[in-house]
């Protein structure tokens, strides 16, 4: 039964419950408890499009976010969620902004069959805190939207770290104003601005 919720990586404790969701709304709705930032709205705006394009319809959606995290991520954040599938509702709770986009993550996982979402009670936090992918465009030059798509299927398995790398004795990926050559004839061409 928990294999076919398709979830990747594999939450902390995962309870299915008999009653799912059912999928009726033309779209979904988004109620909001406690912080609501600009980063939040964004993500969960893209990820709610994603699902209905996929599911061809929406139900209700309960954001609530105890509080707001830094611009930037940090290895200490709390990542921690709770996700709630009921027949009236999915629920995110989370004590950090960065908890609401895991739970995200995790709820764009979630294969609905038909027009039904499976019923859960999801309580998760990362096993690792460093959880990274290394893209090597030194050797082999890799184009801006294959970058950004990649930043996407990173987040929707929950990992925050990325390493680029741009030099190398093969290449030097990126432009520099003090030594501008360094990119144009070390790069055949290819580099980032």
């Amino acid at each position: 039964m928990n294999e076919s919720l398709g979830l990747m990586p594999w939450p902390r404790r995962v309870t299915r419950t008999p009653a799912p969701l059912e999928l009726t709304a033309p779209g979904w709705s988004v109620d909001w408890a406690g912080v609501r930032t600009l980063r939040l709205e964004r993500t969960v705006a893209r990820t709610l499009e994603r699902m209905t394009r996929r599911n061809g319809a929406g139900a209700k959606l309960t954001v609530e976010c105890a509080a707001a995290s830094a611009p930037y991520p940090d290895l200490d954040d709390d990542e921690s969620y709770l996700l709630k599938i009921d027949p009236a509702e999915a629920r995110i709770t989370a004590a950090t902004e960065w908890g609401v986009l895991r739970a995200l993550a995790t709820l764009a996982q979630l294969t609905a069959v038909g027009k039904t979402l499976p019923g859960v009670l999801i309580a998760d936090s990362p096993r690792f805190v460093w959880r990274g992918l290394m893209i090597d465009a030194a050797r082999h030059f890799i184009s801006v939207p294959t970058i950004l798509r990649t930043l996407d299927a990173m987040a929707l398995v929950k990992l925050n770290v990325l390493h680029l790398h741009l030099t190398d004795d093969q290449a030097f990926r990126f432009g520099s104003r003090a030594f501008p050559e360094l990119a144009q004839l070390g790069s055949d061409g290819h580099y980032f601005s």
